[in-house]
């Protein structure tokens, strides 16, 4: 049986950066490297330590509130076939080792905690995930982005926009997670209501997420921790 899918290749922070993943120098599309330089390069001061944004605005399906010098827009739910685990490996640490914590949050949980009226209407529901950022960081540095092939034959083009379940469904363990949520839609919306609805709902779910710390794991990270999750 031939493999189609394969690490995720993110259309931005990629070998054609001259990004190395290793001290020698090595590029390599299928590893993302998160850089405090190519995040100000692209991003400007968004995500920089006194930006004045609350951690909570970062929460989203891979992984949140991250030191100042990592780039927190590793959110590949825009494509068609995101991927099912992540894995993330520190190589440097602030020099003061503050604010080098990773909140992690439990969509099982999230699920579980809505009642069941709420749980029947979300199991309906579907959510559009966008990533307007791109394109517009193409066209201001006049870079070129992947546009085919990230990881899985359906993730192509440039529209960095896709439609999944609100809900998910783990195909190990059966359990249902709440998925479209926090920031990956934040420039989505939720489908098959209005408009102000979708809010009303991204801003519900979003709350579920960010003011439940029963729900929620901290991990203090040291150099070359790593870290590996199902999404």
């Amino acid at each position: 049986m031939q493999l189609l899918n394969r690490l995720h290749r993110y259309a931005v922070n990629n070998s054609k950066r001259n990004i190395s993943v290793d001290e020698n120098g090595k590029l390599d599309d299928e590893i993302s490297v998160i850089s405090f330089e190519v995040n100000g390069k692209y991003y400007g001061g968004r995500f920089a330590k006194n930006s004045g944004l609350l951690a909570s605005q970062g929460w989203h399906a891979e992984y949140v509130h991250l030191p100042a010098d990592w780039l927190t827009l590793i959110i590949i739910t825009f494509e068609k076939v995101p991927s099912d685990y992540a894995i993330l490996k520190t190589t440097h640490l602030h020099e003061d080792q503050t604010g080098d914590d990773t909140l992690w949050a439990s969509g099982y949980e999230v699920y579980d905690r809505l009642s069941t009226p709420i749980q029947k209407f979300a199991d309906t529901l579907k959510a559009v995930h966008y990533q307007p950022s791109f394109n517009n960081i193409a066209k201001e540095h006049d870079i070129d982005l992947i546009s085919g092939d990230r990881g899985a034959p359906e993730n192509t083009g440039f529209d960095f926009k896709a439609s999944h379940p609100l809900v998910r469904i783990s195909p190990v363990m059966g359990w249902k997670s709440l998925f479209g949520a926090a920031d990956q839609v934040e420039n989505g919306w939720i489908e098959g209501v209005t408009k102000r609805e979708s809010q009303i709902l991204k801003q519900y779910f979003n709350q579920l997420i960010a003011e439940n710390h029963g729900l929620q794991v901290r991990f203090k990270w040291g150099t070359n921790d790593l870290a590996i999750w199902d999404k």
